[in-house]
């Protein structure tokens, strides 16, 4: 029976592995048809709805012609930020701030839910943040996180604002 088990396992596990390795080849089609700006505003909309969570969405700058490959990273690293408020912080408000400033583009989320002890050995394999940190050093950006119990959590990434042109 043990046997049965494990390889059902392996089964479920490939089956995850394939379904995020599709997933992350697909472009959302708002980033594509409207930019990234408007990708995440609609993005916090729907998590307002569907999480009943107060959402403000800010944005500075330009990033009209930030090259796809960070807009996308961007638009997943927020995506899984957001997820994992939704999932895991017991938030009441979500706060998501895209900053271009200069030859940077920032990234905020920010949630008042319950925060947590942020081990960054313990939490370096977990799936999300994992994802985040390697999206994050393939756009040669910097990520920051910063949570206690009962306040909260800040996610940072501060990558270089790079043009579809170079």
């Amino acid at each position: 029976m043990r046997a049965s088990v494990d390889v059902a396992k392996g089964m479920i596990d490939a089956t995850i592995d394939e379904v995020r390795r599709v997933t992350n080849a697909l472009l959302p089609a708002a980033l594509n048809e409207f930019g990234l700006t408007t990708a995440l505003r609609a993005r916090c909309d729907e998590m307002a709805l569907v999480a009943g969570l107060k959402v403000h969405f800010e944005t500075t700058g330009t990033v009209d012609r930030l090259d796809n490959k960070s807009k996308t990273y961007l638009y997943r690293i927020a995506q899984e930020a957001i997820t994992n408020v939704i999932k895991h912080a017991r938030a009441g408000r979500l706060e998501v701030k895209l900053l271009r400033e200069g030859p940077e583009v920032t990234l905020i989320v920010n949630d008042n839910g319950k925060g947590f002890i942020f081990d960054p050995v313990s939490f370096a394999h977990r799936n999300g943040i994992q994802n985040i940190r390697e999206r994050v050093a393939l756009l040669d950006g910097k990520f920051e996180m910063q949570t206690m119990p009962d306040a909260g959590t800040s996610l940072k990434v501060t990558i270089p604002y790079k043009t579809g042109n170079g």
